[in-house]
């Protein structure tokens, strides 16, 4: 084999170590920036799954103050009630006790 094809053949095979190993730095970056992107998917997923649970935390504490809302309203009216009737009793009572005062005069 002549010298100068053997000398071709060496220089053809460092550039394409060179290649190579420009190729696998280029996939290395790749492969890092790719697994860069994924870790920030997963992050901005979590983010959206922890808004949606606080979302849901909040419309349940929402729904909870509406409810005793409502049951105080319920309780009030129920007092306001007893207190007419009670009042109502009151004044049956001390009428009954007037015209006893008033028989026995």
């Amino acid at each position: 084999m002549p010298e100068s094809l053997i000398k071709e053949i060496k220089e053809t095979e460092k550039k394409s170590d060179e290649i190579i190993k420009k190729a696998k730095l280029k996939a290395q970056e790749g492969i890092e920036e790719a697994r860069k992107e994924a870790e920030t998917f997963i992050e901005k997923a979590n983010d959206k799954v922890k808004t949606l649970i606080a979302n849901k935390k909040e419309e349940g504490a929402k729904k909870a103050e509406e409810e005793r809302v409502n049951l105080e309203k319920e309780v009030n009216k129920e007092i306001e009630r007893i207190e007419k009737e009670a009042s109502k009793k009151l004044k049956e009572t001390q009428s009954l006790i007037i015209k006893r005062i008033l028989k026995k005069d």
